[in-house]
């Protein structure tokens, strides 16, 4: 088999493998990528994904430290 099937080109893409594999078996699943559609779309997915968990964290921390900021200020206010 040349190029690996869609399942395990998805688990790679799931599991980070798919950015960090060397030698021929990135060539495979890059190659594999580049001809499926189907995957292609899967990481596309996946991509959007984990940059709206990455925002959404991001927003969940800044909230925080707005309310700690809020409390701080209070506080020196009532002093």
């Amino acid at each position: 088999m040349i190029t690996p099937s869609c399942q395990r080109v998805a688990e790679s893409i799931a599991s980070g493998e798919f950015y960090q594999a060397a030698g021929l078996r990135r060539i495979r699943l890059w190659l594999h990528w580049c001809v499926c559609y189907a995957c292609r779309r899967y990481r596309k997915q996946i991509e959007t994904i984990e940059r709206g968990a990455a925002i959404a964290f991001k927003f969940e921390r800044a909230t925080e430290v707005r309310e700690a900021f809020k409390k701080k200020l209070a506080a020196r206010l009532q002093v």
